[in-house]
């Protein structure tokens, strides 16, 4: 037997699927509940709007997002190899849901409340990031005299200006190689 919290995940899955696939305005509620193999009324026990559901979509995918972010950070290994892990498991997030990103950046379909739970959650990853980085630094693995915080705002950066490029811009997507000499940028910086 499907438990509420299952059969509700299936829904929010089925809505990451619409959504990408329509976009906000051309999905309906009867797509969704058909996706999902439930009824329309099913849906509407779990979400009272297209909107509601649509933000809670967003919600459930930035969850999963942290979720794996930090498996991706639990490697064993050196920062080198968690920042590998880290950029790679962004690439695919990037690659696997760039319509809804797409979509959910657009101003009018998030509510302010929406606007400011995404605020929270980027404080949230940031956090991780930093933890990693600071750890890294108790390690050897960083130049002490290195800001972490600032170093973090460009490990973001870097991640989120190479996925554009590499996912959304030139479709073309990375490599191992390629990831390894964006760490190596990282970590050695660009001075001479």
């Amino acid at each position: 037997m499907i438990t509420r919290e299952q059969r509700r995940a299936m829904i929010l899955n089925a809505a990451l699927k619409v959504f990408s696939q329509k976009g906000i305005n051309e999905a309906t509620i009867e797509n969704i509940a058909k996706e999902a193999e439930v009824g329309k009324g099913t849906v509407y026990e779990y979400f009272e709007s297209k909107k509601s559901l649509f933000q809670e979509m967003i919600k459930f995918s930035v969850t999963q997002y942290h979720e794996n972010l930090k498996k991706s950070l639990l490697v064993e290994g050196s920062l080198r190899v968690k920042l590998i892990n880290l950029l790679k498991y962004h690439m695919k997030f990037l690659s696997e849901n760039i319509d809804i990103i797409h979509t959910a950046a657009e101003p009018n379909n998030l509510s302010k409340d929406m606007r400011h739970w995404m605020m929270n959650e980027r404080k949230v990853i940031f956090s991780q990031l930093k933890k990693i980085l600071d750890e890294a630094k108790q390690n050897g693995e960083m130049k002490k005299s290195v800001n972490t915080e600032l170093a973090v705002f460009c490990l973001i950066g870097t991640a989120n200006q190479y996925g554009g490029n590499r996912v959304i811009v030139n479709k073309t997507g990375t490599n191992d190689a390629e990831l390894e000499a964006v760490v190596s940028i990282l970590l050695g910086g660009i001075g001479s």
